[in-house]
């Protein structure tokens, strides 16, 4: 039983360094979740037991990035332009 959790705990240190090395590119998805820490890269799914890992971490593709800011620059546009008309 230790033997399966020391493998576990190796595995997930094996594939949480390749998760920090992926983060600039905006490609993973990671949740990692209370006790059984569930790793997604891709459609590649792990579940892992890691007892300080007590945090979720999403980490969005670059594209969602994208378009979520350029909602909040409309709005800012048309809030700015709102306020301009006040000012007139």
């Amino acid at each position: 039983m230790a033997l399966a959790l020391q493998m576990k705990v190796k595995l997930l240190l094996s594939v949480v360094e390749p998760l920090k090395k992926k983060r600039e590119h905006g490609t993973v998805m990671a949740a990692l979740v209370t006790t059984p820490v569930t790793i997604l890269i891709g459609q590649l799914m792990q579940e892992l037991i890691c007892s300080h890992q007590r945090k979720f971490l999403s980490i969005k593709p670059r594209r969602q990035k994208a378009v979520q800011m350029k909602k909040k620059n409309l709005k800012n546009r048309s809030k700015n332009r709102l306020k301009r008309k006040r000012k007139k």
